[in-house]
């Protein structure tokens, strides 16, 4: 139900009782903003009209007129081992989402989210693309639409999973670093040397994408992980994605990264701690908040991930798709994450 605090804003949403894929709503919270709060309202909007909703029903095919040319016609669906042809009575609208899972075509359009960087959603979906591959072999046209300025990529720490619950079947959770506690902390590239000044922000992802084949792990000591609360301990993370021990030596031993350079690396910056500035990478003052010395020391696994792939089908501002000449492909539409432009 729409929540009565707020009943003018679709994306808080009153949950009545938990249910099985609510794996980013807070138990006892009065309301969410994921995905699923703006889905559900619009579900319920959509049930109301008498929409018909086919669930286990992939999209396969865009069927036109003459295949390539002509008006779109409807689509070809799988369900099952069954094949099926749903006419279409004024169009065919794609709602699709988005195409982060597909690994030849993000990786078109920025050759920096190589096969090692993860997909946000996976396990539970995978933005694979395969909607707008089908437009497009009907003869859309694909589009990108990085001028829009938003963050394209996610980060998580000590294991390869994206915001997985605790006691998940599908992974480990990780451990929390974000905002203030990047003070506690240092990220080092597979040489054992710090690439960036570890602030909290989007920034980060300009230096992490370029380190070589995207080795990234974080340093800190046991004082981080008492004052955090960070549960270093499997299945919190990952196996092969947390290690600790008693020596930096040890530790680098672990992660296969230089010993002398990483011993040299947490140093030098404990240094900095204590002089209040940061000449290589010039990390706040206020970020500079402790010396990594007490043992055991840590290192957690910094997973990248896509996000999102800002791009999609190329439209007008009705909506309507194009094909590879610009032109208008009659009765195909496109919408959400599926589109781009308009």
């Amino acid at each position: 139900s729409i929540d009565p605090l707020h009943p003018n804003v679709y994306h808080h949403v009153k949950w009545d009782k938990e249910h099985p894929g609510r794996l980013f709503m807070r138990a006892g919270t009065e309301g969410g903003s994921s995905g699923a709060g703006i889905i559900k309202p619009l579900e319920a909007y959509a049930r109301g009209k008498g929409v018909k909703i086919l669930l286990e029903h992939k999209m396969t095919q865009v069927i036109r007129q003459g295949g390539t040319s002509g008006r779109v016609l409807g689509v070809e669906v799988q369900a099952g081992d069954k094949k099926l042809f749903i006419r279409a009575q004024k169009g065919v609208v794609l709602g699709c989402g988005g195409w982060k899972g597909n690994k030849f075509l993000r990786k078109l359009f920025d050759s920096r989210i190589t096969e090692d960087i993860g997909t946000t959603g996976e396990p539970i979906v995978n933005s694979d693309g395969s909607g707008l591959m089908a437009a497009m072999a009907a003869g859309a046209i694909l589009a990108s639409d990085r001028a829009y300025d938003r963050a394209l990529f996610r980060r998580q720490f000590g294991t390869k999973n994206y915001l997985i619950p605790p006691n998940s079947p599908y992974g480990s959770q990780g451990i929390d670093v974000v905002g203030p506690r990047w003070g506690h902390v240092i990220f080092i590239n597979k040489e054992g040397k710090r690439f960036c000044k570890e602030e909290d922000g989007f920034d980060f992802f300009n230096a992490a994408l370029v380190q070589e084949d995207h080795v990234i792990w974080t340093i800190f000591d046991d004082d981080a992980v008492q004052k955090n609360k960070w549960d270093m301990s499997h299945p919190n993370t990952q196996k092969g994605c947390a290690f600790s021990a008693p020596t930096v030596a040890e530790l680098a031993k672990l992660i296969k990264v230089p010993g002398d350079a990483l011993s040299e690396t947490v140093q030098k910056y404990n240094t900095y701690v204590g002089a209040g500035k940061d000449p290589d990478f010039d990390k706040p003052p206020r970020m500079l908040k402790t010396k990594i010395e007490k043992p055991p020391f840590y290192a957690a696994w910094v997973q990248l991930f896509c996000h999102d792939t800002v791009g999609g089908l190329a439209i007008n501002p009705r909506s309507q798709v194009f094909d590879v000449y610009g032109k208008v492909i009659p009765g195909l539409y496109a919408a959400g994450e599926a589109a781009t432009g308009g």
